[in-house]
């Protein structure tokens, strides 16, 4: 439990106010417990204005007790050597960065991941040390987020530290005769990168252990097309994860092609500027890749010259076997949802159509849901639905439906009576999420949250709009208290930290939470 409520939140205060109070138990606690709690999965932040006070208690603590955990540091604490062994996340956002400043990163042997902005005014011995440091630390992930105008030797030094595992680089140029040693990366994320179509297709040829590739609104010389590059990614044999937003021009069958042959199991791709042969050549293609599992079919092929024949074209009309889907989003349009493989597990729609065809497609992707094709559907995830549709998928009980999200509950009706018992009688969803309400009027979430809890037992979590009017009240502290003692499976509400009138009563409330090793994260 109390592993559980340290890892609630990252912020430096709450970690520090919490071994405050939690080193004052006892000896034994101290010596045999607390060396134990491991925080996982983020890092303790330290801002620049964090009090030094405040980072020498923790230094004071971690030494006496052996407390484990990670830490982020920003360019004025850079030099915190009392915590050196646990900062492994560097943040330097600041307008100048000097050689100085990166020689104090040897100081920091545990130092994975750095995050630098604005890099053009870097010095050359700047690059001599990162690239020093990087080779004695082999695995580091290197953020940089550039202004335009970085010097060539600066670039140049960027891809050829061989030995990062992890580069996210933006808002730059890649000069033509860059030369790439990347071997050793696995992940690599370009943004607003304007290169030449041979210099990028370079960087691939050289990048061959590729595991993650995310590019966004990147640009090459005006006339060269995409495909190339597209090409050159169905070579990169241990891809499993492939993002694309493609500005540039290139061809349907260069696509098709790159969805044929590439090795990622979650693919996304959105293109811009499609050009085609004919409507019979797109139309007649077929997609049938087994690799890929995970697939967003609502991302947009924009064709040129337009046509009125492909508006309502999608790639999962030409998508041959379906079997392998398993997670997938889709726009909601009859046509395509009548075609739902029965192997998916999660089924996500967006929201493309006009208020006055709404209904249809509903009736469509209700149909699917509930005629017992998607037996192994275990999570739903959709932008926009009716209070009325709602409880269809929630009394249609899916055997395997754990997950629900709603973006938006588009209803007059709102959270009504009638949708809360639904909720309260559902023995299979256990983590539900409503984000927004058309329609708030009479809707109150305290008391939303504690009829639906008062009843259904399944529920883990769960998520409902908060209205700003709502205030919490002793009579509600009180009703979660009740709950909370007799429901032994909720184990998240979300609530947020809004500017209450009663900010006692509130802090009251998050109190009972805490004690009974319930999150109120949002």
């Amino acid at each position: 439990m109390l592993e559980y409520l340290v890892n609630q939140f990252d912020e430096f205060d709450y970690f520090c106010y919490f071994f405050r109070h939690y080193t004052l138990i006892s000896k034994q606690w101290n010596t045999e417990i607390l060396p134990k709690l491991r925080i996982v999965d983020y890092y303790i932040v330290i801002f620049d204005k964090t009090d030094p006070l405040d980072i020498q208690i923790l230094s004071n603590l971690t030494n006496r007790f052996k407390l484990k955990y990670r830490i982020s540091i920003g360019a004025c604490n850079l030099k915190i050597y009392n915590l050196k062994d646990k900062v492994h996340h560097v943040r330097l956002c600041q307008d100048f960065i000097t050689a100085s400043d990166l020689e104090t990163l040897s100081n920091y042997k545990y130092l994975k991941k750095i995050k630098l902005s604005q890099f053009s005014p870097f010095t050359d011995r700047g690059c001599e040390v990162l690239s020093n440091f990087a080779s004695s630390n082999k695995g580091i992930k290197l953020s940089l987020d550039g202004v335009g105008n970085t010097d060539k030797p600066i670039i140049s030094c960027l891809f050829n530290l061989n030995i990062l595992h992890s580069l996210i680089f933006s808002n730059d140029v890649i000069p033509n005769d860059t030369v790439f040693q990347l071997n050793g990366i696995s992940k690599l994320n370009l943004t607003s990168i304007y290169s030449q179509l041979d210099t990028i297709c370079r960087l691939f040829e050289n990048t061959p252990n590729l595991e993650k590739l995310c590019l966004f609104d990147n640009s090459l010389e005006e006339g060269q097309y995409f495909d190339d590059v597209l090409k050159k990614i169905t070579h990169l044999q241990q891809l499993k994860e492939l993002l694309l937003g493609v500005s540039d021009s290139c061809n349907f069958q260069s696509i098709v092609y790159l969805l044929n042959n590439v090795k990622s199991v979650n693919t996304d791709v959105t293109f811009h500027m499609v050009h085609y042969e004919s409507v019979e050549d797109v139309l007649s293609s077929k997609i049938n890749n087994s690799n890929i599992h995970t697939f967003d079919f609502s991302s947009p092929l924009k064709f040129t010259p337009e046509t009125d024949e492909l508006n309502n074209f999608n790639l999962l009309s030409i998508w041959d076997d379906k079997s392998h889907l398993q997670h997938i989003c889709v726009k909601r349009k009859k046509d395509l949802l009548v075609d739902l493989p029965t192997s998916i597990y999660s089924l996500k729609t967006n929201y493309t159509l006009n208020k006055n065809v709404v209904s249809e497609t509903y009736s469509s992707l209700l149909e699917v849901l509930i005629d017992n094709r998607l037996i192994n559907l275990t999570e739903i995830n959709i932008d926009d639905l009716r209070a009325t549709d709602m409880k269809i998928i929630l009394n249609s009980q899916i055997p395997k439906l754990t997950i629900v999200k709603v973006q938006f509950l588009n209803d007059q009706n709102g959270l009504n009576q009638d949708l809360i018992q639904t909720i309260q009688n559902n023995h299979t969803v256990t983590n539900l999420f409503i984000f927004h309400l058309s329609w708030y009027k009479l809707y109150s979430f305290y008391e939303t949250a504690i009829q639906v809890l008062k009843v259904n037992n399944t529920l883990v979590s769960l998520y409902l709009p908060y209205y700003k009017n709502d205030e919490v009240t002793q009579q509600y502290i009180d009703s979660f208290k009740e709950i909370i003692i007799n429901n032994h499976t909720i184990r998240r509400i979300y609530i947020p930290l809004s500017d209450s009138k009663s900010p006692k009563l509130l802090l009251d409330l998050f109190r009972l939470f805490n004690r009974y090793s319930i999150s109120r994260n949002t």
